[in-house]
């Protein structure tokens, strides 16, 4: 009884912690984002876009179809409202930050275009320092999905394969594609233990909350 008394509290200890963990990466990532958002040029976007990550940062997915769209139709004046609404729930987003350049420059908003501009190449870089993707062993690390498409889309890349697979121990999705111009092919590898695992946890947030309703 006391081992399972012990080993009760430590279950509830480490919970605990993990609360308190997240709690932190939350508050780290708003205040970073407070920075950036004001201007602040010596704010280290690296440091943030690992926050987001760290914190369990997800895109508004209706927020980001609504802005896929918006590309599709050059609707510029729509394009920067919808880029502001995906921005509101991850100023991480690359794709959101790079429309919103394209939007603003369109618009006749230059300065705008400018300060997405500096902060999308910032988090990029981040994006870009994690690993070439080239190889299982130097897999590029993202804390979305949607970075392994917005990479692709930037190397001019056509997607024809996707996989699950293993690189250096970590769950990493293997993407096949095609330069349109040369019809080279390529492979590149992008290390998903972060979005992974905050999938994992969603799922078990999920059969916790199911099992509490039956």
């Amino acid at each position: 009884m006391r081992a399972f008394s012990i080993s009760g509290t430590l279950v509830i200890l480490m919970a605990s912690l993990a609360v308190a963990s997240d709690s932190n990466a939350k508050a780290k990532y708003e205040a970073l984002v407070q920075r950036a958002r004001s201007g602040d040029q010596t704010v280290d976007l690296n440091e943030l876009r690992l926050a987001a990550g760290e914190a369990g940062i997800e895109s508004d997915v209706e927020a980001r179809h609504k802005l896929m769209a918006t590309a599709q139709n050059h609707d510029f004046k729509k394009m920067a409202e919808v880029a502001d609404a995906v921005l509101k729930s991850n100023y991480a987003d690359l794709d959101a930050h790079y429309f919103a350049s394209v939007a603003a420059k369109e618009l006749g908003k230059p300065e705008q275009a400018e300060f997405h501009r500096w902060i999308g190449t910032g988090l990029f870089r981040s994006l870009r320092s994690t690993g070439d993707g080239q190889s299982p062993a130097t897999a590029m690390k993202v804390i979305s999905v949607d970075e392994e498409y917005f990479f692709i889309r930037v190397m001019g890349q056509m997607p024809r394969q996707q996989s699950l697979g293993t690189c250096a121990g970590h769950p990493c999705d293997i993407y096949k594609t095609t330069d349109p111009e040369s019809k080279q092919e390529h492979t590149w590898y992008f290390d998903v233990e972060i979005p992974m695992k905050r999938m994992h946890e969603a799922i078990e947030g999920n059969q916790k909350s199911d099992s509490k309703n039956n």
